[in-house]
């Protein structure tokens, strides 16, 4: 319920410094294996080819700090995928809901954006469902 108030809030956690973010330019400019058998590098993978169809997207989500804790999951990897899979089949719903949930001139020092994670959350229970286009929107969209 906290996270819900937080997304329909559009909150997003304060700091002096962001997270740095899994995707750097560098990393833009190789190309990753997506089988590859480590986690961290799958999850690299699925940023890389997410920021193909919406680079801010990936720039988010590589913030999130279940990302930056040393032991990326099977399941993180595959929540990362649902919203891949979310964002090539549901680009302008995908697009608004970032614009409205983590607004570019909100806290340029924020670590990341706090509804984003809700929604990587949701991810992570296998609660979006591309087939139904229910990706969260805040309440207007």
């Amino acid at each position: 319920m906290a996270l819900s108030a937080l997304a329909l809030a559009g909150a997003c956690s304060p700091s002096a410094s962001p997270n740095p973010g899994l995707l750097t330019l560098p990393q833009l400019q190789q190309r990753i294996d997506p089988q590859a058998s480590n986690r961290p590098a799958r999850a690299r993978a699925v940023l890389l080819e997410l920021a193909l169809r919406n680079r801010r997207l990936a720039q988010e989500l590589g913030r999130l700090p279940e990302l930056h804790d040393g032991g990326t999951t099977d399941q993180e990897v595959r929540a990362l995928e649902r919203i891949a899979y979310f964002q090539q089949h549901h680009p302008v719903r995908v697009a608004r809901a970032l614009e409205r949930l983590c607004p570019r001139h909100q806290a340029p020092g924020r670590r990341f954006c706090a509804p984003l994670r809700e929604i990587f959350h949701r991810a992570l229970e296998r609660e979006l469902d591309a087939g139904k286009g229910d990706f969260p929107l805040p309440p207007g969209g």
